[in-house]
């Protein structure tokens, strides 16, 4: 995951420090969604009902991905 970030970095010209920033911004904001679809997905993605790091979601969302081509 780290790998991941430091790419976006890199081609943001910004820190690594200032991706995961703007992530947990991200998902901070997605998580306070009133709509009842985008709720149970957070509840899926988040199943002690904290917000998952920027690493977390990553590898939450790249598992998904994988599991839906049958990657995995």
């Amino acid at each position: 995951m780290k790998n991941i970030i430091k790419q976006v970095a890199k081609q943001n010209n910004v820190s690594v420090k200032e991706v995961k920033r703007e992530i947990r911004t991200a998902i901070h904001t997605a998580m306070q969604s009133e709509d009842p679809n985008v709720r149970k997905r957070w509840e899926e993605i988040c199943k002690n009902g904290k917000e998952p790091t920027p690493e977390e979601l990553i590898r939450y969302i790249s598992n998904d991905v994988c599991d839906h081509l049958n990657l995995h």
